[in-house]
């Protein structure tokens, strides 16, 4: 295993209802800024729920935020944060609403006056940001509780990851029950996102990292127990609970410490985002493979590994050749 550091001060409040807790955990004479994406939050009653919520709260909303956030929509966001004096933020979405949300916490108390699209390409720039929080609605990026935040440039016509420990929020509510009005389609999506999350972290070669690649292989393999058997019955709430802690779980950082990560799939996936519009999830979906296919004399070890721990059936044994011909 090699050496590594690792940090995630993130507070997670899990389970059915969690969402009650908010006002806990945001100090009622704060000014919040609700950042969210269209109507659907609305149409849920997630929205009338945490405006009650936070009826104690001075609360300026930003909403309209689609998929594939962009750099100048979070620059209008800044300003408006900027202009009402904004002390929090909360991200009410899936990963494109926090990552915006992350990104423009950080834009909010920027002094570099237009240039922070570079500039934030190395996280030491970052030198200060509005501290942020979560309500997850849709599972599959862990943004929710990692330092990472993906916006686009329609302008250069990017798709960057931007990472500083200023964007990782304070708390994240992750309440299964608010989810089981997102439509399967986008619950599928997370399924692929967050397999490729672990998959991109696990799949090099081995360095003898036990804990990780059994806490890898258990969460692909709770991925793929639900991508495959239990999809029908995804809005169950014991199925719905493990896809949510699976999903936050994959990209947290801790499947990452100590081991070398392959994050190819995820650039090119990026690069087609950035250029068609095309879905992330879908994107990776489109590109995983044929790296994989590519790259698979280099990943054979941790291949098979794989193939062995998570995909095999017990008591099934393949010939080690003919096991990765099949898979490809």
């Amino acid at each position: 295993m090699n050496s590594f550091f690792y940090y995630n001060p993130v507070k997670i409040i899990f389970g059915d209802g969690s969402i009650s807790k908010l006002p806990q955990h945001i100090d009622p004479s704060l000014k919040i800024l609700l950042m969210y994406g269209k109507n659907s939050i609305k149409e849920n009653g997630v929205y009338d729920r945490i405006t009650a919520l936070l009826f104690k709260n001075k609360v300026i909303e930003f909403s309209g935020i689609t998929a594939n956030p962009t750099y100048a929509l979070c620059k209008c966001a800044a300003q408006k944060a900027q202009e009402n004096n904004i002390d929090f933020i909360l991200a009410v979405g899936g990963g494109s609403v926090i990552d915006a949300a992350k990104y423009t916490a950080a834009l909010s108390r920027s002094k570099y006056a237009g240039n922070e699209w570079e500039l934030f390409k190395q996280s030491t720039n970052v030198e200060s940001a509005l501290p942020l929080g979560v309500v997850l609605t849709l599972p599959g990026t862990s943004t929710e509780m990692n330092l990472n935040a993906v916006i686009s440039n329609d302008t250069t016509q990017e798709k960057h990851t931007f990472r500083s420990f200023k964007y990782f929020p304070q708390f994240a509510i992750l309440d299964p029950e608010v989810m089981r009005s997102v439509p399967r389609a986008q619950l599928v999506s997370g399924i692929v996102d967050a397999f490729s999350h672990v998959i991109e972290q696990y799949l090099t070669y081995p360095v003898d990292a036990w804990v990780q690649d059994k806490f890898s292989e258990s969460i692909l393999s709770v991925l793929y127990t639900i991508g495959t058997q239990h999809i029908k019955n995804i809005y169950d709430p014991v199925i719905l609970s493990n896809l949510v802690w699976a999903s936050t779980q994959a990209l947290s950082g801790l499947l990452g410490c100590g081991v070398p990560q392959d994050w190819s799939s995820h650039l090119i996936a990026h690069a087609i985002t950035a250029s068609f519009g095309i879905e992330h999830a879908d994107a990776v979906a489109i590109v995983l493979p044929g790296v994989l296919t590519f790259q698979s004399h280099k990943k054979r070890d941790k291949l098979l590994q794989l193939l062995h721990t998570v995909f095999l059936r017990d008591g099934e044994e393949h010939d080690s050749t003919t096991l990765i011909a099949e898979f490809f």
